[in-house]
């Protein structure tokens, strides 16, 4: 990818992603509770993002945890994040590459709750409902060709 993708412009997605996800009346029925961990690469830094999600309670700040305080711990950065999240990247071409990596506590049921997130996320941007939520877009010049067959089971966002 030629183009640069600023973490900050990922950190509003992940922020627009659990927002929506939270406010998901099937969400707050189940009474969920997620801690998901983001490393990202950045300059040859890492830099560490927690995101906290209980019924509609959610929080996401700078820090770090423990694996064993996280459910999923997401290391990649900012533009295979932002490729997986258009369609641009499939999940597991990511994984696979070594863009992305994942690890995921071995008593956390599945990674279903992950894909929905990505999925509510996907959903509400074709919808052109972000701005209506209080996300703003993606600024234009982040925009990326989304790529041919990106629909396709390995292209899908919510294999990540």
């Amino acid at each position: 990818m030629s183009e640069v993708v600023s973490l900050e412009a990922v950190l509003e997605i992940l922020r627009a992603m659990h927002r929506i996800t939270a406010e998901d009346p099937i969400w707050l029925r189940r009474g969920r509770r997620i801690t998901i961990l983001y490393e990202f690469e950045v300059d040859g830094e890492l830099r560490s993002f927690r995101s906290t999600a209980e019924g509609s309670d959610w929080s996401f700040t700078e820090g770090t945890l423990s694996d064993d305080e996280c459910n999923i711990v997401l290391r990649t950065d900012p533009a295979a994040l932002y490729e997986v999240l258009h369609g641009v990247t499939g999940g597991r071409e990511a994984m696979l590459s070594g863009r992305l990596s994942m690890r995921k506590d071995p008593e956390f049921p599945d990674l279903l709750l992950m894909r929905a997130m990505f999925n509510r996320y996907t959903k509400a941007k074709e919808r052109g409902v972000l701005n209506d939520l209080g996300v703003g877009d993606v600024p234009e010049s982040l925009v990326l060709p989304k790529k041919v067959g990106a629909g396709s089971a390995d292209g899908d966002a919510g294999n990540a």
